[in-house]
C-alpha cells in the first residue's frame, strides 16, 4: 500500500531523467525560465535530529501513538519492524509470510498497521510494521526499512545532524543543496528482490566490490567469501584478528574477524586504513555491508527515483561555508582517526603500549579536533600511569567537545582510582547534569557507590538505569549484582530473573541467573540456566565456571571437574574454577591434585577460600 504524507502543494518535475531534466533547464523566455526553476527545485518533506545518544545511527524521534518513540532509518532493513512495546494497543495482524532475522532466524509472522506517524512536522498515514521478536531491537522503539524510504529521497546530514525526507519529484541531478567541495556521484540499483536494498560498486584496496549500504549496521562487514577471492584472506592470515562468534539457527557458530585495509573508495572519496569486519555472508551475494562506521563521515544523498548516491565527505560542507570552528571535528577526518584509534586499542590489549600511543598520536594528527581521541590517548596514559599526561588529555577533550560524556566518566574512574574521590563524584555528576539519561553515568556511580558499601545509594542509581531503559534488562543486572554483593541473594535472583526474560539470548544474564540459584540451592533451575548460556556460548568460561559449581554442590565430583577443565583451557589462570575443581578433587581423595589446585588458586586470589561460592 502507498503511504500518503500530509505536505503542501506539490512541486517538480514529476518524471525523473535527462530528457526531462533538459526541458526544465533549457527554457529561453524569462518568465519560463523561472517556471522551470520552481520545477527543477527540491521539495523537503519533512526534516528531524539525529538522537545524539544513539551514536552514529541515523536514530529520530518518531510519534507513534501519540508517543514520542526511537526509530533507525535502516537502509539494510528488509522490512519496518516495531518493538512489542510499542507495539501495544494496536491490532497485529497475520503475514501471509513469515520473516526470519539475523543468523538466529528468529521468526516474525504479526504485522500492525499504524493510522499516522509524524516525523518531524509531517504526518504519514497507513505505515505498516512487523512485529519484531522479544529484546530484538536494541535501544530502539521501531525501524523504518529500505521499502518503505524507498518511497522518497533521503538524505543523512552529519554536520547538521539531521535527516530529511524529499519528494522524488525533481530534476536529474538537482540534489545538492548544501554547500560541498568535494562530491561523488554514485549509481546505484535498488534490489526489489530484496525489499528496496541500495547496491553499488565501490573499490577496496583496489578491488572492486559489490557493496549494499546498510545505515542501521554500526559496523561494515566483508564476506569471507569476499575476503579469500579478492585478497587471498583466511581466518590465519596475518592481521586477522578474532573479534566475536555467533550461532546460527541450525547451531553452526560463526567466527567474526576485523582486517585493516589500505583504503576505501567512494566516488573519489577515499577512507584511509578502514578496519572492517569479515565474517561467513553465504546467503548474501554482496562481498560488501558497508555500515555506519565509514558512513557517518559522509553526507549523503539517496536519490531513489533516479538512482544515484550523491556524497560529499562534509568536509566540504565546513570548507564552503567558511571554514571549521576550531573545536569542529570533519567527520570524513574523524572516520580516519577513529580507524586508527581502533587499531591503538589492538595494540593495547596485546600489550604494546608504545605501539598504541603511536596509533592514537598519528588519528590526532590526522584529526587534530577529535575529542575521542584525546580521550583515548589519556585512556592510555592512565594505563601506563602518566596521570598528568591523561589529566591534560581529558581536558583538551572536553575542551573540543564539552558533551563528550564518557570523558567525565574515565575521568572520575581515573581520580577514584587514586583516592580522589569526592573530585570522581563530582565529574559523574557533570555527566549527569548535561545528560540525565545517561545510563553509564548511574551505572559507574553505583559501582563506586558499592565499593563504598553505599547500597541505598547504589541501588538508587541502578533504579535510575531501569527508569530510563525499562526493556532493556540493563538496570535490572546491575541491580542484581548489587543486592548479591550486599548479601541478599534471594532480591538479587528476583532482579536477575527479570534481566533474563527481557535478554533471553544473554550469556551474562543466564550464567548470574544460574550463580545466584546455585548460591541459594535451587540447583536444578541453576544448572538448566546454565545449560542455556552454554548452548549459546559453548565455550564461555564464567559459564563453565558456574555450571562446574553447581554440579559440585550437587555432589557430581566427575562432571564438576569436567567443566572446570573445560573453563581452565580457555582461561588458565581462573583462580575459582581452580579452586573449586580442587574442592572436587578433595571429595574423590586426590588430595595431591586437590592441594596443587588450591595451591595454584590462592596464588592467584590469596582470599579465595574466603569469597568462594559468594
Amino acid at each position: 500500500m502507498r503511504r500518503k504524507i500530509a505536505r503542501g502543494s506539490e512541486t517538480g518535475c514529476h518524471a525523473a531523467g535527462k530528457r526531462i531534466a533538459a526541458i526544465c533547464l533549457a527554457t529561453v523566455s524569462l518568465s519560463a525560465a523561472g517556471h522551470a526553476a520552481d520545477q527543477c527545485k527540491l521539495e523537503r518533506l519533512t526534516e528531524a535530529p539525529m538522537l545524539q545518544d544513539q551514536g552514529y545511527s541515523p536514530v529520530i524521534s518518531v510519534v507513534l501513538n501519540d508517543k514520542a518513540n526511537k526509530v533507525l532509518l535502516d537502509t539494510g532493513g528488509f522490512w519496518s519492524m516495531i518493538s512489542p512495546e510499542a507495539a501495544m494497543g494496536l491490532t497485529p495482524h497475520t503475514s501471509p509470510v513469515e520473516a526470519r532475522l539475523g543468523l538466529q532466524g528468529l521468526p516474525m509472522t504479526k504485522y500492525v498497521k499504524q493510522p499516522s506517524i509524524q516525523i518531524g512536522p509531517a504526518k504519514i498515514s497507513d505505515v505498516e510494521f512487523f512485529v519484531a521478536p522479544e529484546d530484538y531491537l536494541q535501544r530502539i522503539d521501531a525501524t523504518l526499512g529500505a521499502e518503505w524510504l524507498s518511497q522518497f529521497d533521503v538524505e543523512i546530514d552529519p554536520v547538521k545532524n539531521t535527516v530529511s525526507l524529499f519528494s522524488h519529484d525533481h530534476c536529474e541531478g538537482q540534489v545538492v543543496h548544501w554547500p560541498h567541495e568535494d562530491l561523488a556521484v554514485v549509481p546505484f540499483r535498488v534490489s526489489k528482490e530484496d525489499g528496496g536494498h541500495i547496491k553499488l560498486n565501490l573499490k577496496l584496496a583496489g578491488e572492486d566490490v559489490r557493496v549494499m549500504i546498510d545505515t542501521g549496521a554500526p559496523e561494515s562487514v566483508l564476506s569471507m567469501r569476499a575476503a579469500k577471492r579478492l585478497f587471498d584472506l583466511k581466518p590465519d592470515s596475518p592481521g586477522m584478528e578474532f573479534a566475536e562468534e555467533d550461532k546460527d539457527a541450525s547451531g553452526r557458530v560463526h567466527k567474526v574477524y576485523r582486517y585493516q585495509f589500505s583504503s576505501l573508495d567512494m566516488g573519489g572519496i577515499a577512507f584511509k586504513n578502514p578496519r572492517i569486519m569479515v565474517a561467513d555472508m553465504e546467503d548474501r551475494d554482496d562481498d560488501l555491508i558497508l555500515g555506519m562506521h565509514q558512513l557517518h563521515g559522509l553526507h549523503l544523498y539517496f536519490a531513489y527515483k533516479e538512482k544515484n548516491l550523491y556524497v560529499t565527505s562534509a568536509s566540504g560542507d565546513i570548507a564552503a561555508s567558511g571554514g571549521a570552528p576550531a573545536s569542529r571535528s570533519d567527520p570524513l577526518a574523524r572516520v580516519n582517526a577513529a580507524n586508527l584509534r581502533t587499531e591503538a586499542f589492538a595494540k593495547l590489549q596485546k600489550g604494546d603500549g608504545d605501539g598504541a600511543l603511536k596509533a592514537i598520536e598519528g588519528a590526532l594528527k590526522v584529526d587534530p579536533n577529535y575529542s575521542d581521541g584525546y580521550l583515548a590517548r589519556a585512556d592510555i596514559h592512565v594505563t601506563r600511569g602518566e596521570r598528568d599526561l591523561a589529566q591534560k588529555d581529558y581536558a583538551r577533550a572536553l575542551e573540543i567537545d564539552p558533551d563528550n560524556l564518557e570523558v567525565y566518566i574515565d575521568r572520575a574512574q581515573m581520580e577514584w582510582a587514586g583516592g580522589e574521590e569526592s573530585r570522581a563524584i563530582a565529574d559523574i555528576g557533570a555527566a549527569l547534569n548535561r545528560n540525565p539519561n545517561f545510563t553509564r553515568g548511574y551505572t559507574v556511580r553505583a559501582d563506586l557507590e558499592a565499593h563504598d558499601k553505599d547500597w541505598n545509594s547504589a541501588l538508587a542509581d541502578a533504579g535510575q538505569v531501569i527508569r530510563i531503559e525499562p526493556m532493556s534488562g540493563k538496570g535490572y543486572a546491575l541491580r542484581a549484582q548489587l543486592r548479591a554483593a550486599s548479601g541478599d541473594y534471594a532480591a538479587a535472583l528476583e532482579d536477575q530473573t527479570v534481566a533474563v526474560k527481557l535478554a533471553p539470548k544473554s550469556v551474562v544474564a543466564l550464567n548470574n541467573k544460574c550463580w545466584f540459584g546455585a548460591i541459594l540451592g535451587k540447583l536444578d533451575d541453576a544448572l538448566d540456566d546454565c545449560d542455556s548460556a552454554l548452548d549459546i556460548a559453548p565455550k564461555d568460561a564464567a559459564a563453565l565456571d558456574s555450571r562446574g559449581f553447581v554440579r559440585l554442590k550437587k555432589g557430581q565430583w566427575d562432571r564438576a571437574i569436567k567443566d572446570y577443565n573445560s573453563a581452565l583451557e580457555v582461561k588458565p589462570d581462573m583462580a575459582s574454577s581452580l579452586y573449586g575443581r580442587g574442592l572436587a578433587k578433595q571429595q574423590k581423595g586426590d588430595k595431591a591434585g586437590a592441594d596443587a589446585d588450591i595451591a595454584a588458586a590462592t596464588k592467584v586470589d590469596k582470599d579465595i577460600a574466603q569469597h568462594f561460592g559468594k
